[in-house]
């Protein structure tokens, strides 16, 4: 089963908090998605073809409180690059994944994933 979340801030240069948390079903250790979503139109007749969802970033939850969950950035999908991870003007940093140790550096320039607040999040909880 699914759960979509929402990001409702940025803690620090690599976690963030999202507004699930164990009454939901989640455990730490799960992972979360951050998402885009795209609505896809005819472009001949308007018709609305479909949905596509789009994976920018993985996370991992590390903690979790009843009402919210912390989760850490592990890893990019999209290729495309960025300039920072924001909530507001809460703080600023990007992220690189760094060759087959997928070790994260925090950068102040273009190369990362940007995460917002109000950003979509989807997180996997095992039915089980």
């Amino acid at each position: 089963m699914e759960v979509e979340a929402t990001v409702a801030r940025t803690i620090g240069p690599y976690e963030i908090a999202i507004n699930v948390g164990q009454s939901s079903g989640v455990v730490t250790g799960q992972e979360v998605e951050i998402v885009d979503y795209y609505d896809v139109e005819d472009p001949d007749t308007g018709e609305a073809l479909g949905r596509y969802r789009k994976v920018r970033a993985n996370l991992k939850v590390t903690f979790v409180e009843d009402s919210f969950s912390v989760a850490r950035m592990t890893d990019t999908r999209a290729k495309e690059s960025a300039s920072g991870l924001s909530a507001g003007s809460l703080a600023s940093a990007a992220f690189l994944v760094a060759g087959p140790s997928r070790e994260l550096i925090p950068i102040s320039t273009q190369g990362g994933v940007r995460i917002v607040k109000g950003d979509h999040a989807i997180i996997s909880i095992d039915d089980g």
